[in-house]
């Protein structure tokens, strides 16, 4: 089982028709980023950070899940336990004294190990960062549950006083059950970057944990401190 999402990842293992390959979620990491001038910035952080319309159904219940500040978000894991998305996770990458730091970011209402998984995302190596811009979801018709997820992500650079974007790809992953593609993607005003999700859900009678109906991208513009 699958999902489609954008950025670096996202739910269960990836199907064939994935368009990327993608690593698993691991611990964060640093790395020089000096060859592409990034080692001159000292810190990012984030400015004019509001939440963008949702794409799927308003829920009952509504949660923020957002990025250290200065990070921006180049995958999205969605896991579900028993049909329920319950769970998400993202990947992000922050430069911090001339160093490129990536790290995982959860949030989960999954009362039971997790199964089935999908994820989406881009790359976020040194000399080729993407971060994630835009992004809706598939739902299925019978309950609303998110069961797929597609992205667009834009290449990064480091320049004057703030992150810019430049050239676009998408991912996509999905479940059997995603019936329904919302018909237009949330993106963040130009120049601006992912930087977190608004998540709203459903708490169904008899459900011990809220099921995941709608996400709504948190953008921001980076700043750099030199």
């Amino acid at each position: 089982m699958r999902y489609s999402l954008l950025i670096l990842a996202l739910l269960l293992p990836l199907s064939a028709s994935a368009q990327l390959t993608l690593g698993s979620p691991s611990s964060p990491t640093s790395a020089s980023i000096s060859e592409v001038h990034i080692g001159q910035i000292e810190r990012l952080d984030h400015r004019n950070k509001r939440p963008r319309p949702l794409s799927g159904t308003d829920g009952s219940t509504i949660s923020r899940l957002v990025a250290p500040d200065g990070a921006w978000i180049h995958s999205i894991w969605m896991k579900e336990r028993n049909n329920r998305p319950c769970h998400v996770e993202i990947g992000w990458a922050n430069v911090d004294d001339g160093q490129l730091t990536t790290g995982l970011s959860r949030y989960s209402q999954c009362v039971e190990s997790n199964s089935s998984r999908i994820r989406t995302g881009f790359p976020y190596t040194a000399t080729s960062p993407y971060g994630i811009t835009g992004l809706k979801v598939c739902q299925r018709n019978s309950n609303d549950r998110v069961k797929g997820l597609r992205a667009i992500g834009r290449r990064l650079g480091f320049g004057g006083d703030f992150v810019t974007t430049g050239s676009s790809m998408t991912d996509a992953d999905e479940q059997p059950n995603c019936n329904d593609w919302a018909d237009e993607f949330r993106q963040c005003p130009s120049g601006q970057v992912v930087v977190g999700l608004r998540i709203e859900g459903q708490r169904a009678r008899g459900m011990t944990s809220d099921v995941i109906t709608g996400l709504a991208p948190i953008c921001a513009r980076v700043a750099i401190e030199r």
